[in-house]
């Protein structure tokens, strides 16, 4: 959430949407910091109660997310068996929590991000050379590999 360049910020706390998504669950959440001792994380994962979810704290407070580290990938698979990716708008990045942690643990999309990708293939597989491609956003780097992908193809972007 947000973009704390690898520092705490209050502002960008998932702590601030708990209470949300509790309610939309109906499951209790215990927000933990990724920061915390490896044994306080994982004595709270054996505690977990069945109706109950551990969600990390907003990992891009750890200055290893956005800067890649296989090492803190290693660290982030620890604590699972699988990887679900549903961060779709940010799965081109190469950050420790998006490319890292399926090198250590098996990694799957998950249903949304399924469906996104399901669409942009459907959609980009209708297009004709007379198409006309518009990119919106405020990073231009983030979309050259798919601009280029479709000015390859002959369409006007």
């Amino acid at each position: 959430m947000g973009r704390p360049k690898g520092k705490p910020d209050p502002n960008l706390s998932l702590g601030k949407i708990i209470d949300s998504i509790e309610l939309i669950l109906k499951y209790k959440i215990h927000l933990i910091d990724i920061n915390q001792s490896d044994e306080f994380i994982h004595n709270s994962i054996s505690d977990i109660k069945s109706n109950q979810i551990i969600m990390f704290e907003n990992i891009r407070f750890n200055p290893e997310e956005e800067s890649y580290s296989d090492k803190f990938s290693k660290y982030l698979s620890s604590f699972g068996d699988i990887y679900i990716n549903e961060a779709f708008a940010v799965s081109h990045r190469n950050h420790s929590s998006i490319t890292g942690i399926p090198k250590f643990i098996p990694g799957f999309m998950g249903y949304m991000m399924y469906k996104e990708f399901i669409s942009i293939s459907n959609q980009s597989s209708q297009l004709s050379n007379n198409s006309i491609c518009i990119f919106g956003g405020a990073k231009i780097s983030d979309k050259i590999q798919i601009l280029n992908n479709f000015l390859g193809k002959g369409f006007n972007v």
